[in-house]
């Protein structure tokens, strides 16, 4: 498996309204399954790195989502469970073309934690890349 170094970004707190927690969350998913890339790819039940995970979502949250046995760990990874896919299926990831995303949708928060440098939270993960 090839990896690469990438920066990722996130705010200092997390979303207050529920549609925004949704939509903050399941990008947060997108982002840990897809790597350095986006993808259109939906989500599915596979491994999704623990540290990058522990980055952008707070660990209230994580343990929420495993307590609601939505997301499980193992060691250095997370996986959503079936229930936890179905949650996030409710989100809604693409958008009407031409519209400007904002805080309650999925590909707002994709593009914020991976090309806002102005949020305050930063690292640098080591994540994988599609081998061509």
């Amino acid at each position: 498996m090839l990896t690469q170094p990438v920066k990722f970004y996130a705010p200092e707190d997390f979303p207050e309204k529920q549609a925004e927690i949704r939509a903050y969350t399941v990008a947060a998913f997108r982002v840990a399954q897809s790597g350095a890339a986006p993808s259109v790819e939906p989500l599915a039940p596979v491994d999704m790195q623990r540290n990058l995970v522990d980055f952008l979502i707070k660990g209230r949250a994580i343990d929420y989502w495993k307590k609601q046995r939505w997301l499980q760990g193992d060691g250095m990874t997370y996986r959503l469970t079936e229930e936890g896919l179905a949650i996030c299926a409710k989100s809604p990831s693409t958008m009407p073309a031409g519209a400007t995303p904002g805080p309650t949708d999925v590909a707002y928060w994709e593009q914020q934690f991976r090309g806002n440098a102005t949020l305050p939270r930063k690292k640098t993960l080591r994540v994988r890349v599609e081998e061509e």
